[in-house]
């Protein structure tokens, strides 16, 4: 997971999430009412709308958030924190907006952001004192979104499920064979939770030498905190609350070798008290019936140790040691930033590369990391593309909420990355017990005090990543 084009937890803009909250129901409201009128926002006739594109895939009864937020009830009792979670960015769970120093300049695909209008909504509805309206301005109910993929080719999944207890959050890797005789190309991906209350999400890697048989036990399965553990991992597709069946725009596809295995690893998430019955989540796919246009190139790119002689690596750091430039966060320090810059080279492996088309980016941090920008210098720019781009923005890291983020737009219009273009990815962590996540660390790893967080794939330890998925013309 150190080399910058290895294959691993790709942004493969399959986590197409809705608002799942884990919020302070008891936050209050600090605001007076404004004056109401026959405009004033009511619950069902300006908030249920809302609530139904944003938050109902998780806030239903059975879903994975902790409350629902279906009835004028549900919403009546949390519309105070309804309003502070969403106004602070927290909830919907999209890292993905603009800052004053990245704005992006495409739209993206399934975009969860609560527009302005929709936040004032919100507001005022609860100065008011969150009134009910009239029941027959109510929008009709909302089919929830499918969560099977249409006419799959194969539908896979472990012989034997997990049954997830306790009070601790489980990682588990299920080996699963497509028995793929050729090389196959891929056009869409989805995953299928059996019990969706305690699946946190899912990651479905390629293993093309077969490692993960070695790492499994008698039932396919084993313990897989941090990663796969297999030493080229490529992500194939994944899931999270709200998600939905991944399909590749036309002409588009990934492309799997003959012989590979997929490697499933499922995020159980612990609910004190209650004992799930065995899980097994299914992995659905659906193969192309033609060679596409395009290869789908998932790739990672980051967590260098050191400098990459004539391609960058690890910059220079505000709290590097005097011995020399090393990724360190030292403890009970916040804004602390590691950059990692990568320059395209024109050579890899003894093949030319060729100018690609980025298709979507992710990052990818761990408790400490608190926000991950991502951008790009042009060596060549055409004339309409800018010499530097930010590609993506994540100013609210959220560990338990990762996703990649597609542009939507077509192919031709996707961002370019070419030979020579220096990609770099600026990492910001909180080592420090303001940051909330430092607790849930410290915990898992036996500690009561920050420690010096350096690099590495544990509980207390981070990484610096940016995740990409490049199309670039299929040969």
């Amino acid at each position: 997971m150190k080399t910058w084009l290895a294959g691993a937890l790709a942004a493969i803009v399959s986590f197409a999430f809705a608002a799942c909250s884990a919020g302070d129901p008891a936050m209050p409201s600090s605001q007076a009412p404004e004056a109401t009128s026959a405009d004033a926002p009511t619950f069902h006739r300006d908030v249920a709308p809302i609530l139904q594109q944003r938050c109902q895939s998780c806030h239903v009864v059975g879903g994975i958030a902790p409350f629902s937020l279906v009835t004028y009830a549900d919403a009546r009792a949390m519309s105070a924190p309804i309003v502070a979670m969403t106004q602070s960015k927290q909830m919907p769970p999209w890292g993905a907006h603009d800052t004053e120093d990245c704005k992006l300049t495409r739209p993206l695909r399934a975009d969860m952001r609560l527009t302005d209008a929709e936040l004032r909504t919100l507001e005022v509805w609860d100065r008011n004192g969150a009134p009910e309206g009239n029941p027959a301005d109510a929008p009709p109910p909302i089919t929830p979104p499918r969560n099977d993929l249409a006419s799959p080719s194969a539908t896979l999944r472990s012989d034997v499920g997990f049954a997830m207890s306790g009070t601790n959050d489980e990682l588990r890797c299920f080996v699963l064979d497509p028995k793929l005789t050729e090389d196959t190309f891929i056009t869409a991906t989805n995953v299928v939770p059996e019990h969706a209350g305690v699946v946190h999400h899912v990651l479905v890697f390629v293993d093309e030498a077969g490692e993960s048989k070695k790492n499994a036990d008698a039932n396919g399965q084993y313990e897989c905190f941090g990663g796969p553990k297999i030493s080229q991992p490529t992500l194939l597709t994944g899931w999270a609350p709200g998600g939905v069946p991944n399909e590749l725009p036309d002409g588009v596809a990934l492309q799997v070798p003959k012989g590979s295995l997929l490697v499933m690893q499922v995020h159980y998430h612990a609910a004190p008290g209650v004992n799930a019955p065995p899980d097994r989540t299914s992995v659905q796919l659906r193969y192309a019936d033609k060679k596409p246009s395009y290869i789908a190139l998932p790739r990672l790119i980051g967590n260098f140790e050191g400098s990459l002689p004539g391609l960058g690596g690890l910059m220079s750091g505000p709290n590097d040691p005097a011995s020399g430039v090393e990724f360190v966060v030292p403890p009970n320090v916040a804004n602390h930033t590691e950059t990692m810059k990568i320059t395209i080279p024109k050579e890899l492996g003894g093949q030319k590369l060729q100018e690609m088309k980025l298709l979507g980016a992710g990052g990818h941090m761990h408790y400490v990391g608190v926000s991950e920008q991502i951008s790009i210098s042009r060596a060549a720019p055409k004339p309409s593309t800018p010499k530097d781009e930010c590609l993506l923005s994540i100013p609210r890291w959220d560990f338990d909420w990762q996703r990649g983020y597609a542009y939507d737009v077509p192919i031709d219009d996707l961002p370019t990355v070419a030979p020579d273009d220096e990609l770099t990815i600026k990492c910001t962590y909180d080592n420090t017990m303001q940051n909330p996540k430092m607790g849930r660390a410290l915990r898992e790893a036996g500690l009561t005090s920050p420690v010096a967080v350096k690099l590495g794939e544990s509980t207390l330890e981070e990484m610096c990543l940016g995740s990409f998925m490049f199309v670039v013309p299929a040969p």
